[in-house]
């Protein structure tokens, strides 16, 4: 659906506007994924496919790498409130797409955000899946950090990630002292 006017080129002849969304894309492959109309490596697969096209569009001046990865950082997705495997799924997307665009910050902070969610997705219903690539990309951001302050909150967030794991009946051995 088109709306306003169309664009002309100085010649007359009428242009093509391309738009790319990649925050819409990213809410609805999660929101896809959260309703198991998709798995999860579909939907990795597609949210690179955007990071594809706009680099076939590159050469007609379409946005930078950096200008699609910073709109993925909208600030009412960095609020930890909201849909925990809606978060989960939406920052695995953007860790994917920021690692594809080789952009080592957005890809710690979008890999931190997923096992911050993840912790909290585990917490709330174990899920062996999601531990297991929290865990991963947790041991992958501790390899990559040298700054003490960034090394000790992935610290934090991988043990909270195994804490998540332990139910009520684990936790009764620790009261029992």
């Amino acid at each position: 659906m088109r709306f306003g006017e169309p664009a002309y080129e100085a010649d007359g002849q009428p242009t093509v506007t391309f738009v790319i969304d990649p925050v819409g894309v990213f809410m609805e492959l999660a929101q896809y994924v959260c309703d198991r109309i998709m798995s999860l490596d579909e939907a990795k697969r597609r949210a690179r496919e955007v990071d594809e096209m706009r680099q076939a569009l590159a050469e007609h001046g379409a946005m930078p790498a950096e200008a699609m990865v910073d709109l993925l950082f909208r600030d009412e997705f960095l609020d930890y409130r909201g849909l925990v495997e809606f978060m989960y799924v939406y920052w695995r997307l953007v860790a994917e797409v920021a690692d594809a665009c080789a952009m080592e910050a957005a890809w710690r902070v979008a890999a931190f955000q997923t096992v911050e969610a993840g912790v909290r997705l585990v917490a709330d219903r174990c899920d062996r899946a999601v531990f297991e690539e929290s865990e991963a990309l947790a041991a992958r951001l501790i390899d990559r950090l040298s700054d003490s302050v960034d090394l000790e909150a992935a610290l934090l967030a991988a043990a909270r990630l195994r804490m998540a794991t332990r139910g009520p009946e684990d936790l009764a051995a620790d009261l029992a002292v």
